[in-house]
């Protein structure tokens, strides 16, 4: 899940976990490239204001009982083998600043053209979202899809049955190529946690409600601390970053609350993989 600050100061939006166009020749760092409509473009919503987090986890759970898989694309059931998969850090790059300068121009031109509401909007943003991934080396083992979704409200979530391996974008995201990455790796780290829990057997589906609340504000608590650790190879703002750290801080009492001091001190320490593996046992301990 990812939040961001609406046209609306005090107003939280991140989603908890729980379309192409004209595409010219590749470029000299080796990603294709999309000829967007050239148009004009409203601002990015500018700076935060992170004041709403008591309202925050109200207006996640109420965005994803309102979320929809997107018309566009069914979504597969697939329990990945996680021997195979790698974590979305491991290919993690810096893209040249030419590049992010292009990402830029293509986003802004991207939002003009979601703004319609159009198939072809769609396409536009969704081929921003590929080269993206491609610039900043996201990985995306075990990601069923990625797109645009232009009626969520919030920044991006995982959506789908169980393992929930299909990640949706909404438009706070497309503010600027290093928010739309850090909001990518967020997403993508849900993934894989989801993949690595469907793949030992546990439905997601079928958690009990506590065992929902620990799990779900432990792999938020991850995905923040993934943006924080590398805010500096996505190139986010300082605002952003502390925008992250509050929001880490929310998941980490949600945590102590479901799941006690010792799970929060572990979170704390960064000891997700720990973490994880206790979920999982205890887990099947129930079965």
């Amino acid at each position: 899940m990812r939040i961001s600050s609406s046209s609306s100061p005090t107003v939280l939006q991140r989603l908890p976990d729980g379309a192409r166009e004209d595409v010219a020749p590749a470029t000299d760092d080796g990603i294709a490239q999309e000829t967007l409509p050239a148009a004009a473009h409203s601002s990015g919503s500018g700076g935060r204001d992170w004041s709403g987090i008591g309202l925050e986890a109200q207006l996640q759970k109420s965005a994803l009982a309102s979320l929809r898989v997107p018309p566009f694309q069914a979504l597969p059931r697939v329990f990945a083998d996680l021997k195979v998969l790698k974590f979305p850090t491991a290919g993690l790059q810096k893209p040249k600043p030419a590049m992010v300068s292009r990402l830029s121009g293509w986003l802004k031109s991207a939002r003009t053209a979601a703004e319609s509401g159009s198939e072809q909007g769609r396409t536009a943003v969704n081929k921003v979202l590929e080269t993206t991934v491609k610039a900043y080396g996201i990985g995306q083992d075990g990601v069923t899809g990625l797109k645009f979704d232009p009626t969520l409200s919030l920044q991006g979530g995982t959506i789908g049955p169980s393992p929930r391996s299909f990640i949706v974008i909404g438009k706070s995201a497309l503010d600027s190529p290093e928010e739309l990455a850090s909001t990518i790796l967020h997403e993508s780290s849900h993934v894989y946690r989801n993949n690595e829990l469907a793949a030992s057997g546990i439905d997601r589906d079928k958690l009990s409600v506590s065992a929902e609340e620990i799990y779900s504000a432990l792999i938020e608590i991850e995905g923040y601390q993934l943006e924080i650790d590398n805010a500096k190879t996505l190139g986010t703002s300082t605002s952003y970053v502390k925008g992250a750290e509050n929001l880490k801080e929310h998941y980490l009492h949600e945590l102590e609350v479901f799941a006690g001091k010792d799970w929060r001190a572990l979170a704390e320490k960064g000891q997700f993989q720990q973490l994880h593996e206790k979920f999982r046992q205890d887990q099947l301990k129930k079965k």
